[in-house]
């Protein structure tokens, strides 16, 4: 890796001042009510790639933010959002078909909600979902 020097910069945050003016960007940035990301963090002294959800909050108002941290919270952590009766929440409002397969005693884990979750997010048209590049971007 070699580092930009600043007529290097230069072009690039010219570049991505142009692109957010682009119709492109516009369409990009744009969620759905529920969304979600991927961060880097440590926790107990290791790395981990933990999922941060989005959601509108009781009023309706959507987060914002800037990133780094970036709106949302951890899927796995213990906060309100995320508590586990919150996320099974989600499930019923968003993915009703899914309801049975969460209430498999398998799925008694936040561990595993979370997980269906970020696959949910990842792998459905009806959602959205950054990867840890383009969140960086979203956020420019």
């Amino acid at each position: 890796m070699i580092p930009c020097n600043q007529v290097q910069l230069k072009q690039i945050d010219k570049s991505l001042k142009r692109y957010t003016s682009s119709s492109h960007y516009k369409n990009f940035i744009k969620t759905t009510p529920v969304w979600g990301y991927t961060i880097m963090r440590s926790k107990k002294n290791q790395k981990e790639c933990a999922l941060k959800f989005v959601q509108p909050s009781a009023t309706g108002k959507v987060e914002t933010g800037r990133y780094p941290p970036g709106p949302g919270n951890v899927c796995a952590e213990n906060n309100r959002a995320s508590r586990f009766d919150n996320l099974l929440l989600i499930f019923e409002e968003y993915h009703s078909k899914l309801i049975e397969l969460v209430k498999q005693p398998e799925m008694n884990n936040k561990k595993n909600i979370c997980c269906l979750l970020e696959l949910i997010l990842r792998y459905t048209k009806d959602h959205t979902f950054y990867s840890y590049d383009k969140i960086w971007l979203k956020y420019k």
